[in-house]
């Protein structure tokens, strides 16, 4: 997408990722930045080092990130909610600040939780009748498929029509008299 001349935003939301608060990102910030400054992302991938880790490194590592996470969900008071409300309407504003869209919207790729939230946060707006601030929106491996589950997300699957149904309608009338 940058190569195509779109600003490119990575989001990571509080106490995940890059977002996590007490660790020195120095090493990973450094050669992140350089590669995405650049426009051809081939060649930036091809003149990256790949570091090799042998697997009980890995593992080690994964289960280490995880107890982080899971120590973080019991120190700090924050949630899916919170997420939602705070954090994508912070960032959107911030990255239309920067990015100065010509027509004022976004356009968001959401990628698992990320993807739950853009569709949460497309519910909320159809349901409230507000603009979502969004032009377009795609989701890769999100979880709305709980047939199978045994979860209580179950029984609001019979309401996710009757929310985000009105929500795609309106935005395909939108685009089709554009």
């Amino acid at each position: 997408m940058c190569s195509q001349g779109y600003d490119t935003w990575i989001i990571e939301l509080r106490g995940a990722g890059l977002s996590t608060q007490g660790m020195d990102f120095g090493q990973y910030i450094d050669p992140l930045d350089s590669v995405s400054q650049r426009k051809d992302f081939y060649e930036a991938e091809r003149s990256s080092p790949v570091r090799a880790f042998d697997m009980q490194n890995s593992i080690s590592t994964a289960l280490k990130d995880m107890q982080k996470q899971l120590d973080l969900i019991s120190k700090y008071d924050w949630d899916f909610d919170n997420y939602l409300e705070e954090d994508v309407p912070a960032v959107m504003e911030y990255i239309k600040d920067k990015s100065e869209p010509k027509d004022g919207k976004l356009l968001a790729i959401g990628h698992s939780m990320g993807s739950i939230l853009l569709y949460a946060m497309l519910s909320r707006c159809g349901y409230e009748g507000k603009d979502s601030g969004l032009a377009a929106v795609t989701t890769l491996a999100s979880s709305l498929d709980y047939m199978s589950s045994r979860s209580s997300l179950k029984l609001l699957l019979p309401l996710a029509v009757d929310l985000v149904y009105p929500c795609i309608i309106e935005f395909l009338n939108h685009h089709d008299a554009a």
